[in-house]
């Protein structure tokens, strides 16, 4: 088996090829070595399965207990289910009140005593607990239908009539106003033209007065020129005559 192990497993006769003792022997040496390790291995996983046996257990035992309660719930909910109504509509049924007497409702007799509730309602609840009809409850809902408004053909035309009236006196009103508008637009403007023009008028006035006065000044300037001209030539006109009158003087002397 040593010399086995030392040599390894790289020899491998060919196909077609007989074995010899050797190699038979080592390769059934080989065989025993690879089921007694497989053994081996499943020996241990036993050992390791009975190890944790107490583990196991004690889960066996909660999901038991688990299984028992869910069993007993389950029992218990069938059990209140058949003891109640079963439910054949939307509504969840409520167990009716019982009607009694209140205090100050008793009497010395029980044949002066009026009786409480009603048969036919009790008889109803009876056949609901006995899920012979389905439990039902009153429709509070106030459904809101919209209101349709018809109208005569005789007050329709009267009415088409009114509005053409309504429409026509509202469109007169209209145009009257704005007639106005436009008559309150216009005396404005004429207004503003009116001061416009008066006030071009008196600029045109006060031009006109400047004017006449410059034309006035250069007149007397003109007039104050010709004065002088005039004076200068008759002083020179005087000047000549004395000079005219002293030549003659000279020549009459001289003739004398």
């Amino acid at each position: 088996e040593g010399e086995g192990e030392g040599e390894g497993h790289s020899e491998i006769a060919t196909k077609g090829e007989r074995k010899s003792k050797k190699k038979s022997a080592k390769a059934q040496r080989h065989e025993r070595k690879v089921k007694w390790k497989q053994y081996l291995k499943k020996k241990k996983q036993i050992a390791n399965q009975f190890s944790h046996l107490q583990t196991l257990n004690k889960q066996l035992d909660e999901d038991e207990k688990r299984s028992s309660v869910r069993v007993s719930d389950r029992n218990y909910r069938a059990l209140l289910r058949t003891q109640r109504p079963r439910r054949f509509s939307k509504f969840n049924y409520k167990d009716m009140n019982e009607p009694l007497k209140l205090a100050h409702e008793l009497t010395a007799s029980l044949r002066e005593c009026a009786p409480e509730g009603s048969l036919l309602v009790d008889r109803m609840h009876s056949f609901v607990k006995r899920n012979i009809i389905e439990y039902r409850e009153k429709n509070n809902q106030k459904w809101k239908h919209k209101r349709t408004f018809y109208e005569n053909r005789a007050h329709k035309n009267y009415s088409e009539r009114l509005m053409d009236e309504q429409r026509r006196e509202d469109e007169a009103e209209q145009r009257r106003e704005e007639k106005r508008v436009r008559r309150q637009l216009r005396e404005a403007e004429k207004k503003n033209t009116q001061t416009h023009t008066q006030t071009a008028k008196e600029r045109i006035n006060k031009q006109q007065n400047k004017n006449e006065e410059e034309e006035d000044n250069e007149v007397t300037e003109e007039e104050e020129e010709e004065e002088e001209i005039k004076e200068e030539e008759e002083q020179e006109e005087e000047q000549q005559e004395k000079v005219v009158m002293t030549r003659a003087q000279r020549r009459r002397s001289a003739r004398k």
